[in-house]
């Protein structure tokens, strides 16, 4: 014990002569020789050895800026040896902070160009919603239906735009006979500025809730959890019931009996909470109801969860990440409320409080079933100590960086190390983990020394009220961004003003740490009771591909005050602007000032007063997002004629004008084009500048072939060359069939078939026939699809019906095998026959465009190996040799690639054509040019060595990787009966260069060849040219 220890801190130094008692220090440091150690000096420049601190800020009397007043970071904005904190005039420009307009910059000036109350040195864009006609909003039709209360986005109808989701939990149903029920609506994309009053016009979409006080939309999420392709709509009733009238599951009624008084325990049936998801799909109803009056325990839903046990509160947040590395986004429902009874016996329960996260894994056999009931999750996270309420808030990203989702789970109601700091609130990293096994759990008071977790700074701070997940520092890991909205800002002087902390992500760490100890930004509200934090995003909003920050504060007056009461404003910052201050605060805008900030429209709308009412999305197709924001609390009435208290609104809000026209993106018809004239000729929304059809109206701009030609204007759609039923003039009237391919309508306007192959000739191409053979069976399962075969006799059951059975030779038991040489030959890479020997007997070539020439001395320089006729027996040419063996010229070349055949010279007997695309050109100048070589048949001799040897006529290809001779063929393509030769340079850049990687095909028609030796084929003037960059012509 200290009392008989002579060295407390056992740093070697006796207590006696240390100038550190307490506190290890071995080298006794002491910087102002005042004889307190540097480590326990709370002046470490300036003598103090009484240590004398009045204001108990941590700072001695001798050093402090502000000896009466606390002020833990000592800020002194102008320098002046007195800290902001007792300095009546922080910027000493002999103006008072009571009366300067910018209190923390000189000014005396104190210009005011907008007259807003804030001087222009420290102003700053605030957007006001009451005046704003730029953005877009959505006003909830009734009174207190609190719209706005969750939002989200993403495409749910597969039609590129984004769509907007947003609940109004307290809506009472579609004929208000459900009080409180709650609601969910849906606005298609795109959405550009202006507004919808859903007391007068129809959502796109509406869901209802099952029952009373159901509270539908307490949080939602979208995301593609089927992996079908296509977002799907997840929404939480928290407070949904259990089931109705019967038990959840066997073994864990909420209706067991009480032995004591006999009656049930009716309460342990309500508040399990149900998260209901809808698939997407390209067509939706404009409504839907999810009670199920024919079965209240089957939902009207795909998929309905429904929580353990009552009071759990399943889904009062929902996060999708892939959890378990599969690839497929899995579903965490957060259940703050999720109770574990102590007592064995059902029938006397002491239920405790910890919380939990309940995990779907997602996928294609994700549940289709109308209930699923959570009894045993596919994962369980359970919290770690009694009320921690985990899973009140959840986010999700990857913060390790190790490819594998991460959740990042909020537990308002836990209080730090060994429960020392009272509900201060704790933030666990839960990394994923590609071992993650559908039936297993994760008990964070048992097993949660293995996940990390940050702890509120203060007592009841209950960190964190939000977690936002983005890359802020662009190292590829995501990193994190905690509000705190019940904090008490700089200092604690400033009561329920708010804190947010940004932290970055990394590498797995453990154990824990208090939030301000691994934060690399500290951001402090405002003013007292401003909520600041109470949501925060990250998102790039400006488009220049550095992130923002945004931080609602729903109870603020706005940035300068104002009077407009809890209106609520959220606040956005760039991170190259503050990434490098320690310390943001948002009183004082002279050291960083914030890109802009929205205010809410009116007195009391408390903008962004839910954790799950901020939300960045693109909803405009223009690449960048945008911010979504509710205002539960706003009236719902642009016009201020009906009493519509607290119905709520929905606002979207671009701040940005990317391309520079002087018009906001959103109120853009061309947000990425500047236009501003706005010129839309078709009037579909869209300016002529960007319009992918600006004559024709499309608003949707569908262009199914990625060709910029809109689908209402466009005559091809699959680009197959048959026009389909497009707004072109004198188009046909019927499907192409038969093959026919002339004065005919496209047979799969949507899939490219360029041979409009119709085997049953039924008007519907082959490529999008689903019975090709028009005999009632699926080709999918017709074991003759493209034979007429009704009765699919098979007599031998082999899968293959008796229509459509050929003679089968088994390669393990007949034929003649020929083995390659080496390893990596690459035999049999192209392959011909002829007579080569002019015997009468057709003889047999092939290629090996891997093989390394003579004592395998040039690496991948080929060989074409000749087989001469009749063939009566296989061979293994690493011991016997073919009779004529070929080996191309250098390493690389790759001779064999691709062989022909055909009389070339006319001499009676066939020649060989033989290609090596990876040569290099007339004089090995150009690298992959490629060259194709002829031998004339007749007496080839045995073994012929390019290196040595020269081939009876070389092709050269005209640029390096043009990779000539990849493709060849003889034939007589203009039928003089003297065969031609057509060389594929798949590489080149086509019509006089003009088009990179366009390809060629060259053609050598009616020569006698015999009498030259070269032909450059850049002076041969039959070709076929590639359309199109990157067409590759010739590859086949």
């Amino acid at each position: 014990g200290d009392a008989c220890d002579s060295d407390d801190d056992d740093d070697t130094v006796p207590d006696a002569s240390d100038n550190c008692r307490l506190i290890d220090n071995p080298g006794q440091e002491d910087a102002d020789a005042d004889g307190r150690g540097d480590v326990c000096d709370n002046c470490v420049n300036t003598p103090n050895p009484n240590q004398v601190d009045t204001d108990a800020d941590g700072f001695g009397d001798a050093c402090d800026n502000c000896p009466n007043d606390p002020n833990f970071d000592q800020v002194d904005s102008e320098g002046d040896g007195t800290g902001n904190v007792c300095d009546d005039d922080d910027d000493n420009d002999t103006i008072l902070d009571v009366d300067d307009n910018c209190p923390f910059a000189p000014n005396t000036d104190q210009a005011d160009s907008d007259n807003d109350g804030v001087g222009d040195v420290c102003d700053f864009t605030e957007l006001d919603l009451a005046t704003d006609t730029d953005d877009f909003v959505v006003y909830a039709a009734e009174i207190i239906d609190n719209g706005g209360w969750a939002v989200a986005a993403g495409d749910l109808d597969a039609d590129g735009f984004g769509d907007l989701v947003f609940s109004a939990p307290f809506d009472d149903g579609a004929a208000n006979d459900r009080a409180q029920a709650g609601a969910v609506f849906v606005v298609f994309g795109p959405i550009s500025s202006g507004k919808l009053d859903y007391a007068v016009q129809n959502p796109d979409v509406v869901f209802y809730g099952e029952q009373p006080e159901d509270v539908l939309g307490q949080a939602l999420a979208v995301g593609d959890v089927n992996g079908d392709g296509t977002d799907d709509l997840l929404m939480a009733a928290a407070s949904g019931e259990c089931d109705f009238g019967g038990d959840t599951w066997t073994g864990a009624s909420c209706r067991s009996l009480d032995k004591n008084t006999g009656i049930y325990h009716e309460e342990r049936c309500k508040g399990c909470g149900r998260v209901y998801v809808f698939y997407g799909r390209t067509t939706w109803n404009s409504s839907y109801d999810l009670r199920n009056d024919a079965d209240l325990n089957q939902p009207n839903a795909d998929a309905t969860f429904i929580g353990r046990s009552g009071g759990d509160s399943l889904g009062r947040a929902l996060a999708l990440t892939d959890l378990n590395g599969d690839g497929k986004l899995d579903v965490c429902m957060g259940a703050p409320n999720f109770r574990v009874d102590l007592n064995a016996d059902p029938q006397t329960p002491n239920d405790v409080i910890y919380g939990g996260v309940f995990v779907a894994f997602g996928g294609a056999d994700f549940p289709v079933v109308t209930k699923y009931e959570f009894g045993d999750p596919d994962y369980l996270i359970r919290g770690a100590d009694e009320a921690d309420r985990a899973g009140r808030v959840l986010a999700a990203g990857d913060v390790n960086g190790d490819g594998v989702g991460d959740l990042v789970i909020g537990a308002r109601g836990a209080s730090g190390p060994a429960n020392t700091h009272t509900r201060a609130g704790q933030a666990y990293l839960f990394y994923g983990d590609a071992a993650l096994t559908s039936g297993t759990s994760f008990d964070l008071e048992i097993d949660g020394s293995t996940k990390p977790y940050l702890y509120g700074v203060d007592n009841e701070d209950a960190f964190p009220n939000d977690i936002a997940i983005g890359d802020l520092n662009g190292d590829g890991t995501d990193d994190m961004l905690f509000g705190v909205s019940f904090a008490a800002s700089k200092d604690n002087l400033r009561s329920g003003a708010g804190e947010a902390y940004v932290v970055f992500g990394g590498a797995n760490w453990t154990g824990n740490d208090v939030v301000d100890a691994r934060a690399n930004n500290i951001f402090f509200g405002r003013n007292n009771a401003d909520a600041f934090g109470h949501a925060v995003g990250i998102g790039d909003i400006e488009g220049d591909g550095v992130m923002e920050l945004f931080f609602s504060a729903p109870l603020s007056a706005g940035s300068f005050g104002g009077g407009r009461n809890a209106a609520g404003e959220v606040i956005i910052y760039n991170w190259d602007d503050v990434k490098n201050n320690f310390i943001v605060d948002t009183l004082d805008t002279t050291l960083v000032k914030p890109v802009t900030s929205v205010l809410g429209a009116e007195v009391n709308d408390t903008l962004g007063y839910e954790e799950t009412n901020l939300e960045l999305a693109d909803l405009n197709r223009d690449g960048v997002v945008e911010l979504i924001v509710g205002a539960e609390g706003g009236d719902g009435d642009p016009d201020d004629t009906t009493d519509r208290t607290d119905a709520g609104e929905v606002w979207v809000v671009a701040p940005s004008d990317i391309d520079g026209d002087q018009l906001r993106n959103l109120a853009d018809n061309c947000p990425s084009d500047a236009n501003a004239d706005q010129l839309d000729t078709d009037g579909d929304g869209w300016g002529d500048v960007c319009d992918n059809c600006p004559d024709t109206s499309n608003p949707k701009q569908e262009d199914d072939n990625n060709n910029g030609i809109g689908n209402a204007c466009e005559c091809d759609d699959d680009l197959d060359g048959i026009p389909n039923d497009g707004p072109c003039d004198n188009l046909p009237t019927t499907n192409c069939s038969g093959g026919n391919r002339d004065n005919c309508l496209d047979n799969c306007p949507n899939t490219s078939n360029s041979t409009q192959s119709d085997v049953d000739g039924d008007g519907t191409g082959d490529a999008c026939d689903s019975d090709e053979d028009g005999d009632g069976v699926a080709s999918g399962s017709d074991n003759c699809p493209l034979i007429d075969n009704p009765g699919q006799e098979d007599a031998d059951s082999d899968g293959t019906g008796n229509a459509c059975t050929t003679t089968e030779v088994d390669l393990a038991s007949g034929g003649r095998v020929i083995y390659g040489e080496e390893n990596q030959d690459d035999f049999a890479s192209g392959g011909v026959t002829g007579d080569f020997n002019g015997d009468g007997v057709m003889d047999l070539a092939v290629g090996a465009k891997g093989a390394d020439g003579p004592s395998n001395g040039r690496s991948g320089c080929g060989a074409v190996y000749v087989f001469y006729g009749p063939i009566t027996a296989g061979l293994d040419l690493a011991v016997t040799a073919a009779d004529v063996e070929i080996y191309g010229q250098d390493a690389g070349d790759e001779l064999g690639y691709a062989l022909a055949a055909g009389d070339l010279n006319n001499d009676g007997t066939d020649d060989i054509v033989a290609s090596a695309p990876g040569g290099d050109g007339n004089g090995n100048g150009a690298a992959d040019a490629g060259q194709v070589h002829v031998f004339y048949g007749g007496a080839l001799p045995a073994t012929l060595d390019l290196a040595s040897t020269s081939s009876n006529l070389l092709f050269f290809g005209e640029q390096a990787s043009d990779r000539f001779g990849e493709n060849l063929v003889v034939g007589d393509w203009d039928g003089d009966g003297a065969p031609d030769l057509a060389i594929a340079s798949p590489n080149s850049a086509s019509n006089f260069d003009g088009n990179a990687g366009g390809g060629e095909v060259w053609l050598l028609l009616d020569q006698v060849l015999n009498s030259i030796t070269t032909v450059d084929p850049f002076n041969v003037s039959n070709y076929i040219s590639g359309v199109d960059n990157n067409d590759h012509l010739g590859l086949a």
